[in-house]
C-alpha cells in the first residue's frame, strides 16, 4: 500500500494521496467495526463510523509518520465536529433514530468526528495499553452479534479498572460539549464550565471532563464532575494538552498573554487548538475582531504547517463573512504573503505537509490578492503540468482575474482525472457574472459536470460573494436538482447547510423564505442548522462592520 501511494506523485496532490489513504484505511477499519461486530440499532451508528473514523487515523499514521496524520484529524475532523455540535441543531452521538428514513442526515460530523474525537480522549484518559486491550475484549466478547454503546464502556472499563460507564454516559447521551473558563486569582487557576454555543445561549448541562494540564515542568491529570474547579497555578502553560479533550477553554485576559507569550514551548496541535479557539469566540462574539487579531498576531511566524494552515482557512473565512474589513484584508495579505515567502518555491525533497500548504495558502491569497492572482494566472496554460498541489489555487487565480469560462471548461474537458476536474468546477464558482455562472449550471444539466461534483459548484459560487445573488435567483431550482440527483442520500442536506449560511448574509430574509419553501423531512436537518448558522453569521457581521 505504502509503494502505491509513493508512487502516484507525480499524478495527483499530497492532499488527495492522504485523503485517499484514509478513506481505504476506514473501509478496512469496517471489517471490525460493523461487519465482525454490529450495531444493535441506528443510534449506535457511531459504533461503527466514528471507530473506523479514529482507526483510520491511526492506521495511516503507522503506515505514513512523515505525513502527521493527526493533524489532519484535528484539522479535517475536530475542527468540523466542534463547528457542528456548537449548535442548538446538533445531534447527540447517540441519536434517538425512529425511522431508518431519517438515518441518512446523520451520517455527519457528529457519528464521525465527535465520536472519533470522544475515543480518542478516552483512549488518553485510560492509556493506550489499556484502551487497545478493552476494544479486543470488545470485539472477542460480541464477534458475529450485535453490541449497544455500554457493551463498549464495559470492556473498556473493566480492563482499565475506570468508571467509563459513568463518564461516557454523559458525552454519548448529551449533545453539545462544555467550555472551560480558567481565571486566574493569585496563585490559584479558578476553571468553570457551561455549555459552549455559537449563539450564545445557555443550558444548564454539565460534564465529566478528562482534563489535561500542561506545565512547564510536568503533565497532569484531573477530573471536573461538577461545575468549578480550583487548581494550583504554578508554572501552569495550558489546559487540554495535545487537543486530546473535546472541549474549548477561555483563558482570562493575563492568563492568555502568558500562554502566547510560551508558545515554543507548546506542541504544534496545543497551537492548533488556541487559534481554533480564538476563531469560535470571534465568531460567537465572546471577542471582536481587533482582539482576534492581536491574539493571533504572535503566530506570524509559524512554521508548523498544521498551525499556518488553521490559521489561513481562518482568515479565508472571516474574509468571506467581511469582505469590505481593511483591517482584516491587512492582516491577511500580510500573514499569507510572509508564509509564501517563507516556504518558497517547491524543493525536491520538501516535506509533502509544506508543498500541501503552499497550495492552500496560494488559494487564499487568490481570493484577496488581485495582483498576487493575475502573476498566478499566467501560469494557467500549463495547468496539467503544474505542481498537483498548486492546481487548486491556480484555476482559482484564472477564474478571479480573466473570469473566462471558456478557459476553464478547456481543461475541465482535457482533464484525466476527478482530482483535477473538482479544482476546475469549485473554481467555476468563482467566475463573476450570470452570464458565465449559467453556463456553469448548464454543465450540471448536460453532465459536462459530474451529477457527484454538482454540490462542489453550487457550494463554490454561494462562498463567492460576487455569486450570492445569482444563486439567490437559482436556490430552489438548484436545490431540487439535489434532492432529485440524491434521493435517499444525505447529500442534499449537507450541501443546503453549507449554502445558506454564507448565501444568506445581507439577504436573510430572502433566503430564510426560499428555506421555508423548500423544507421537507429529507433536508430538514440541513435546514435547520444552515438557518442557524446564518443567523449566527449575521449577528457576527454586524458586529464587526464599522
Amino acid at each position: 500500500m505504502r509503494e502505491v501511494f509513493m508512487s502516484t506523485g507525480d499524478q495527483t496532490s499530497g492532499r488527495y494521496r492522504k485523503l485517499t489513504a484514509e478513506v481505504i484505511a476506514h473501509e478496512i477499519a469496517h471489517h471490525w467495526f460493523g461487519n465482525l461486530v454490529t450495531m444493535k440499532w441506528w443510534n449506535d451508528l457511531w459504533l461503527n463510523e466514528s471507530f473506523a473514523t479514529f482507526m483510520s487515523y491511526k492506521m495511516v499514521d503507522k503506515m505514513f509518520p512523515e505525513w502527521d496524520t493527526w493533524s489532519d484529524f484535528v484539522l479535517l475532523r475536530m475542527d468540523a465536529a466542534l463547528r457542528g455540535d456548537a449548535l442548538v441543531n446538533s445531534h447527540a452521538i447517540d441519536v434517538d433514530v425512529k425511522d431508518p428514513d431519517s438515518v441518512d442526515q446523520i451520517f455527519d460530523e457528529i457519528s464521525y468526528g465527535k465520536g472519533g474525537c470522544i475515543l480518542r480522549m478516552i483512549e488518553f484518559y485510560v492509556g493506550e495499553d489499556h484502551f487497545r486491550d478493552g476494544i479486543r475484549h470488545y470485539l472477542r466478547k460480541h464477534s458475529y452479534g450485535n453490541a449497544v454503546g455500554e457493551d463498549l464502556w464495559n470492556s473498556i472499563g473493566e480492563v482499565s479498572k475506570q468508571p467509563l460507564n459513568r463518564i461516557m454516559e454523559a458525552w454519548i447521551k448529551i449533545k453539545g460539549y462544555p467550555l472551560v473558563s480558567v481565571t486566574k486569582a493569585g496563585d490559584r487557576l479558578h476553571l468553570e464550565q457551561k455549555q459552549f454555543l455559537l449563539g450564545g445561549e445557555q443550558s444548564g448541562n454539565t460534564w465529566p471532563i478528562p482534563l489535561t494540564v500542561r506545565r512547564k515542568s510536568k503533565a497532569e491529570s484531573i477530573f471536573l464532575e461538577r461545575r468549578d474547579l480550583e487548581i494550583d497555578a504554578t508554572d501552569f502553560l495550558k489546559l487540554n494538552i495535545d487537543q486530546t479533550g473535546f472541549y474549548r477553554v477561555l483563558y482570562d485576559a493575563e492568563t492568555l498573554m502568558n500562554i502566547l507569550s510560551n508558545l515554543r514551548e507548546l506542541s504544534p496541535l496545543d497551537r492548533w487548538g488556541l487559534v481554533n479557539d480564538l476563531h469560535a469566540f470571534l465568531i460567537s462574539g465572546r471577542i471582536g475582531l481587533e482582539k482576534y487579531l492581536n491574539h493571533i498576531n504572535p503566530f506570524h511566524n509559524e512554521s508548523n504547517h498544521l498551525v499556518v494552515e488553521e490559521i489561513s482557512n481562518q482568515l479565508s473565512r472571516l474574509q468571506l463573512l467581511l469582505p469590505d474589513s481593511t483591517s482584516l484584508f491587512k492582516f491577511s495579505k500580510q500573514f499569507l504573503t510572509r508564509q509564501l515567502e517563507r516556504l518558497g518555491d517547491r524543493k525536491a525533497d520538501e516535506p509533502e505537509n509544506d508543498a500541501i500548504l503552499r497550495g492552500t495558502i496560494s488559494r487564499e491569497l487568490s481570493i484577496i490578492d488581485m495582483e498576487f492572482a493575475s502573476k498566478l494566472s499566467w501560469k494557467f496554460p500549463t495547468f496539467h503540468d503544474f505542481d498537483p498541489d498548486m492546481r487548486s489555487a491556480l484555476a482559482l487565480a484564472e477564474a478571479v482575474t480573466h473570469n473566462n469560462f471558456s478557459s476553464l471548461l478547456e481543461k475541465l474537458e482535457s482533464s484525466k482525472n476527478d482530482e483535477d476536474r473538482t479544482k476546475l468546477i469549485s473554481a467555476m464558482g468563482w467566475l463573476d457574472g450570470d452570464v458565465n455562472l449559467a453556463k456553469a449550471v448548464e454543465l450540471t444539466r448536460t453532465e459536462g459536470i459530474k451529477k457527484q461534483d454538482m454540490p462542489i459548484f453550487y457550494i463554490s459560487a454561494s462562498a463567492n460573494p460576487k455569486g450570492r445573488d445569482f444563486m439567490l435567483d437559482h436556490l430552489e431550482s438548484a436545490v431540487e436538482t439535489l434532492r432529485r440527483v440524491f434521493l435517499g442520500t444525505g447529500t442534499t442536506s449537507k450541501t443546503i447547510e453549507q449554502i445558506i449560511p454564507l448565501l444568506g448574509i445581507g439577504r436573510e430574509n430572502q433566503v430564510l423564505e426560499i428555506a421555508q419553501k423548500l423544507s421537507s423531512p429529507d433536508i430538514e436537518v440541513g435546514l435547520r442548522k444552515g438557518r442557524e448558522l446564518l443567523q449566527v453569521y449575521s449577528k457576527f457581521v454586524r458586529q464587526n462592520t464599522n
